[in-house]
């Protein structure tokens, strides 16, 4: 039997999903890059309904487009209620307008979700706050691992905005976006800066962090040795520290010897 099918570049129909969820080992279940459409292209008819829930553990959902036809979140609601199911406890999904709309919606509760996996490719003030809106509507506090290629929030809207993401455990991206999501109080450990940024802005978006750091790893234009210092002070209980600067890099092992060594 069955217990792990990936989907790719597909159109994702009602049968489709029908025939998906009606397996009754099935654990894995990843759609990357398909399309979500309302009517099968061989026209043929949905299946009888049962009342058979779905038995998937792990769904991954990345990169998903609805069809043209069909710009309401509809049919994809109607097909990822099959799946999403009681027994979901890891969910990794791409958020955007449509997922928004889809899962941020307060009947998806996902008892039993216990780990939570967000890819963002432009990150809006509106994909924020639906983001922190669905975390906090999954009873099970997951912890939450968040990723964000870009976003086109306002400066001065990311200095004064405070929306703490429950569970966030692990990001990566640009450093002023985890601030607005992880404060002073977050549970954080895991942060990856993914853009280069000068001396005096590393150090403002590092001392927006908790103290809970475990692993960082960061990005200079140019090395400066206050970074360390700041990390020493900022973080007492960092386990690993990255450094890339220019064409080079500090070795990690000679970061963390040189933490211990001004403690």
């Amino acid at each position: 039997m069955l217990e792990e099918v990936i989907l790719t570049r597909i159109h994702i129909t009602p049968i489709i999903c029908q025939l998906v969820a009606s397996l009754p080992r099935l654990r894995f279940l990843e759609i990357k890059c398909c399309t979500f459409v309302n009517q099968d292209p061989l026209a043929l008819s949905p299946l009888p309904e049962t009342d058979n829930a779905s038995s998937i553990t792990r769904l991954v959902l990345r990169d998903n487009v609805p069809s043209r036809e069909q710009p309401s979140p509809g049919i994809a609601n109607r097909i990822l209620h099959r799946l999403a199911g009681p027994s979901l406890r890891s969910l990794t999904v791409t958020w955007c307008s449509s997922s928004s709309l889809l899962f941020g919606t307060r009947r998806w509760k996902l008892p039993n979700l216990t780990q939570l996996e967000l890819h963002v490719a432009l990150l809006t003030r509106d994909l924020t706050d639906s983001a922190v809106k669905f975390v906090n509507n999954c009873i099970a506090d997951p912890k939450v691992s968040l990723r964000v290629n870009k976003h086109n929030v306002p400066d001065n809207q990311i200095l004064s905005t405070n929306v703490p993401m429950r569970g966030l455990r692990s990001f990566r991206g640009p450093l002023p976006v985890v601030g607005m999501f992880a404060g002073s109080s977050s549970e954080v450990e895991h942060v990856t800066v993914t853009e280069s940024l000068e001396i005096n802005h590393l150090l403002a978006g590092l001392e927006r962090l908790s103290q809970n750091i475990r692993t960082l790893d960061l990005q200079l234009r140019r090395y400066d040795n206050e970074v360390l210092f700041a990390i020493h002070q900022l973080f007492p209980d960092v386990e690993s520290v990255a450094i890339r600067f220019g064409k080079g890099a500090l070795p990690k092992v000679w970061v963390f010897n040189h933490l211990q060594s001004t403690s």
